[in-house]
Order: structure tokens, then C-alpha cells, then sequence
């Protein structure tokens, strides 16, 4: 019914059909544009309880997340409208405020949130259940386990969906540091355990690594070019095009199409460029590793699907 309604919602370029709303099991995410009605939006939610199964949308757990521009959130946030024609929203729903996250299919989203924070549970979960790994004295080989067990199952996911700070890498990396050599100094170079078993290795979880592995596999996706294109990376090529340096001379936005299929690259520098965290990990993993269109040649059918400028 959302998808069949009028609501505008959001708009991604390269995309035929709008997206109004992603479920997942009892999780359902809508978005709506500035000019949508939210009192059109929970008559089509109250219809569906009626006529579907039965279940009820939980208006406790209902938290509206404002987005654009910092005066259109701050509005939103002050008045309680998404807009001024409409109705207030009830103070029974929430409201995420400036640097509030909101968890969202287990990945936290929000505006100015400080991503370093949303690791302190985890990080201190992980640090109190190596210390009661420790009680039972392991072997090396035991205590190579426990980290893959418990530092690389307890953060894979989040790294993947939220990405890891930098800082979150180090504690964790010392972590493991302390936990494989907890009563001396290190005996044998990390460097050393994180290599392979035949080269005098251990295999030991190297944190920094697999979080660059998981990069590079969030890169694939982006880099999948056919009709089978996730959303994401649409909205991922319109963020990357905002980031170009005047430098590069690409005035004509009819003629971006992807830095990696063209001679214009996006600004990562910090503090530069309008890039999220996310992808300014990917690109510039990306550019670690040397990912770039080289095939060895290219068929007539390909090369009349390249873009005709700035290559």
C-alpha cells in the first residue's frame, strides 16, 4: 500500500521507482520528502493493521530521523512538523535529535553521531570476556581461537554496516596484544603471528586487515555496474560527485558518471571534502590497493558502454 500511494518519498538518480520503505521482518523503515504528509502515511499505516494480519505498528518504538539540511532538522526537531501544512507529530513518537543515534537493523544512523562511542559497549563486552578467557590459562593456539571467536565474531558486522574509527582499531589491536602475551612482553613480532602457519605464522586475526577485506568487499559492490546495482551505490555515485575538486575541471554534471571509469577522482581529505566516514574508507582503500578499470582489452560491445567524456 506504501508503495501504490502518493507519498513522494525519496528520489535516487538512476533509479525508475522512488523508495517510500524497506522492511525486514518486523522492522519497517519509511522515508518521506519534506513535502509528504505524515497524516496520509499513518492512514495507510492503520489501514494495514486492519486489513493484514493484525499486528500493530508500535508507536513507542517509532523514532522519526530528519534529514537534509542542519536549519530543515533543527525546524523539524523545534516545531514537531515535517512541514509547515502539516499537523504536529505526537509527543508520544520520538524524535532523534542532533548526534542521536538510531539503530537501524543492528547498524546506527543519525546526524553528527560520534561513531567512536557506538563501539564503547562493545569494546567493553570484548575486554571483560577476554579477561575471563584468561582465568583458564589457554595455549597460544587456544588463545589464537578466543580472539577469532570473540573479537572478529563480536565486530564483523558492525564493521561492515558502520564501519570502524581508526582509534576502535588500535584498543582493539592492543586487546589482542595483551590477550596473546598477557603476562611478559611480546615474545614473537605481531607481525609474525598474523602471517601464515608455513611461514612461522599463527594466522592470528589481524583487525586491520580483515577491516580493509571488508572495504574491498563493500567496494565490489559499488563497482557492480549492471542492472543488478543495489541502491547504495546509486547513492554513493551522487555523493562522490558532489566531492570533486574544482581543480579537476568536471563542470558538466550530464557527463559524471564513475571516478573509476573516468580521469576525475573525489576529494577524501577530512575536514575538505563532504564525504561520509563510510565511503571515505572505501575510496580510500580502494586507492591503497590499486583498484582501477585495467582490462587486458576490451570487446566492441564494451567499449560503446564507456562513458564518452573525461576518460
Amino acid at each position: 500500500m506504501l508503495r501504490k500511494s502518493t507519498l513522494e518519498g525519496f528520489r535516487i538518480e538512476g533509479e525508475v521507482t522512488r523508495l517510500i520503505t524497506t522492511l525486514f521482518a518486523d522492522d519497517t523503515t519509511v522515508y518521506l520528502a519534506e513535502q509528504d504528509s505524515l497524516s496520509e502515511l499513518n492512514a495507510i499505516l492503520d489501514k494495514c493493521q486492519c486489513e493484514a494480519s493484525g499486528a500493530k505498528f508500535n508507536t513507542q518504538k517509532t523514532v522519526i530521523l530528519p534529514v537534509g539540511t542542519r536549519q530543515y532538522r533543527e525546524r523539524v526537531i523545534d516545531t514537531r512538523k515535517i512541514n509547515p501544512n502539516e499537523a504536529s507529530i505526537p509527543e508520544a513518537i520520538q524524535i532523534a535529535g542532533e548526534e542521536e543515534p538510531v539503530r537501524i537493523l543492528g547498524a546506527y544512523v543519525g546526524n553528527g553521531v560520534n561513531q567512536s562511542g557506538i563501539w564503547v559497549p562493545t569494546l567493553e563486552k570484548i575486554d571483560t570476556t577476554l579477561k575471563q578467557w584468561s582465568k583458564s590459562h589457554p595455549t597460544i593456539e587456544g588463545r589464537r581461537l578466543i580472539v577469532g571467536m570473540e573479537v572478529g565474531g563480536r565486530t564483523q558486522y558492525l564493521t561492515r554496516v558502520q564501519g570502524m574509527p581508526t582509534e576502535v582499531e588500535q584498543k582493539l589491536t592492543k586487546m589482542i596484544r595483551d590477550f596473546i602475551w598477557p603476562d611478559s612482553m611480546p615474545a614473537v613480532n605481531m607481525d609474525i603471528l598474523h602471517g601464515k602457519i608455513e611461514m612461522g605464522g599463527r594466522r592470528l586475526l589481524n583487525i586491520k586487515s580483515r577491516n580493509e577485506a571488508i572495504e574491498l568487499m563493500k567496494a565490489k559492490t559499488y563497482l557492480q555496474l549492471d542492472n543488478k546495482r543495489s541502491k547504495w551505490p546509486k547513492v554513493a555515485d551522487g555523493l562522490i560527485r558532489n566531492s570533486i575538486p574544482d581543480s579537476h575541471r568536471v563542470g558538466d554534471k550530464a557527463s559524471q558518471m564513475n571516478m573509476f571509469l573516468q580521469n576525475w577522482s573525489a576529494t577524501t581529505q577530512r575536514g575538505r571534502t563532504k564525504l561520509p566516514e563510510s565511503l571515505i574508507r572505501m575510496l580510500k582503500t580502494m586507492k591503497k590497493y590499486k583498484v582501477a578499470f585495467a582490462p587486458v582489452s576490451l570487446s566492441k560491445e564494451l567499449k560503446g558502454q564507456m562513458p564518452m567524456w573525461h576518460h
